[in-house]
């Protein structure tokens, strides 16, 4: 080989690197100016908030590895996004966009469009799973087009649906249909109970906005949905007790599960036992007027995390609540009691810690007071020995210092645990000699300032930031 053709050769080569450092220049260039506005976007926008198509467009013809996964928002569009010109950079695109984005949130709006949007961007993918969140209200939502566009043809690659509407009477038109969707093979509303599962990936459901009167339509539903596969599941609204009984009884891979919140029924209403054998988390709001007898119902050895709304006007339930976790759940060790913020009481209920089971190792009661008493009975290991983390409301004209006083660790048998106190107050609080003893026992205070109880109004204020005192 003559040494000119090696030159030339040589120059081509140089010629073509040069070419691509140039292009890649170019791409750098234009992948950093992107990230940094989308970065601006991300702090100044309401996550629902519209993108301009020039960004979108830009998104899409770039791979962007460090952008993933980028949820993909959806309200109303930008009146100069034009799905075909979109479109036609998905069909150019030579990289997988199913790794670009996984979570689609759909703000539900008066067209169908975004619905189109993303139906053609599922198209142009092969393969690949993926989040979907509805939200938001309009009563010009086209349904059947979210169901014939959207839930039917791409059920199969759904791992994680979301319904938020608003608005209960549309909801309930909506909502429901949703669920049926997850197992149609043709047009919505015509189910056939023996049709195989096209959901098979699904893990995670989330309503939000059911009202009592279309209650009873959970039980119309049961035979299909694919409630045995689904891991976790969050519902919202205005439930009974016995349906949704009905409903977990089903859920046998469950792993966490949210209800929020549930009537009551009555003392002689039959209701299945619900064997929760994968159960780690439970998160269930009662309706102020219900007793914890419906809490037996559950059959869950391996909870470890028990958050409940407790009705602090029923000061009964509390020890049959404490019964209940004692003698069914022996891995419990987060418990959260929580109250309905609307029950407006004269002052701010006590915890009775006496009654809650002592194997916790973190304790969240963050509506409800401890007394001074039980609070050094825990500090000597007493009450609650394994105990690590306890979050509180101090009471009225109780100062930081008289629970640090309290909690500091005296003569006891038991050694106890405990590393990090939450206190909310509404005190001013600063450090003295009783914290600093508090933490050379190695605990650690921790204070956020409420705004005072006010008699009539609930408990506390606004909060601010948590400080170590």
């Amino acid at each position: 080989m003559d040494a000119s053709y090696q030159r030339a050769q040589l120059e081509l080569a140089e010629a073509e690197l040069y070419t691509l450092d140039f292009d890649l220049a170019v791409l750098l260039a234009k992948r950093s100016r992107l990230v940094r506005r989308i970065s601006q976007y991300r702090a100044s926008l309401a996550p629902c908030n519209k993108l301009p198509s020039e960004l979108i467009i830009e998104i899409i013809k770039l791979n962007m590895p460090e952008l993933q996964p980028l949820p993909l928002v959806l309200g109303k569009l930008d009146p100069r996004l034009q799905i075909t010109q979109i479109c036609s950079h998905w069909r150019r695109a030579a990289f997988g966009l199913n790794k670009l984005w996984d979570s689609v949130r759909l703000n539900v709006c008066d067209r169908s469009s975004p619905i189109k949007l993303i139906a053609a961007w599922f198209r142009q993918c092969s393969s690949g799973t993926f989040t979907l969140k509805i939200s938001g209200f309009s009563k010009d939502f086209d349904t059947d087009c979210l169901f014939e566009e959207l839930l039917i043809p791409y059920s199969s690659r759904i791992v994680s649906l979301s319904s938020i509407l608003m608005n209960a009477n549309h909801f309930s038109a909506t909502a429901f249909d949703i669920l049926e969707s997850l197992r149609l093979t043709h047009a919505p509303r015509k189910v056939n109970i023996g049709e195989p599962m096209i959901a098979p990936l699904l893990r995670h459901f989330e309503v939000t906005g059911i009202t009592r009167n279309i209650d009873n339509r959970l039980i119309e539903l049961l035979p299909r949905v694919p409630w045995r596969q689904l891991t976790s599941i969050h519902l919202t609204g205005w439930f009974n007790f016995s349906n949704i009984c009905d409903i977990l009884v089903h859920c046998h891979s469950l792993e966490d599960c949210q209800i929020d919140t549930v009537s009551g029924i009555s003392p002689d209403v039959d209701h299945p036992l619900v064997e929760l054998p994968r159960l780690k988390s439970l998160w269930i709001k009662f309706g102020s007027a219900v007793l914890y007898h419906e809490l037996f119902s559950f059959v869950a050895p391996g909870l470890t995390s028990l958050s409940v709304n407790h009705p602090p006007q029923i000061p009964i339930t509390l020890k049959k609540f404490s019964a209940f976790i004692n003698t069914f759940i022996s891995t419990l060790r987060h418990l959260e009691i929580t109250k309905n913020p609307f029950d407006y009481l004269p002052a701010a209920p006590t915890l009775q810690v006496t009654h809650m089971p002592q194997f916790v190792t973190q304790l969240t009661s963050k509506e409800f007071t401890i007394d001074l008493g039980t609070l050094a009975r825990i500090g000597t290991g007493e009450l609650l020995p394994d105990l690590e983390v306890l979050e509180f409301l101090a009471a009225d004209r109780t100062k930081i210092e008289n629970i640090a006083d309290a909690l500091i660790p005296k003569q006891s048998s038991k050694t106890p645990r405990l590393k990090d106190v939450y206190i909310h107050t509404g005190q001013r609080f600063c450090s003295g000699e009783r914290l600093g003893e508090l933490h050379s026992q190695g605990i650690n205070i921790w204070a956020v300032y409420r705004y005072p109880h006010v008699e009539g109004t609930g408990v506390g204020g606004a909060v601010g930031t948590w400080t170590l005192v």
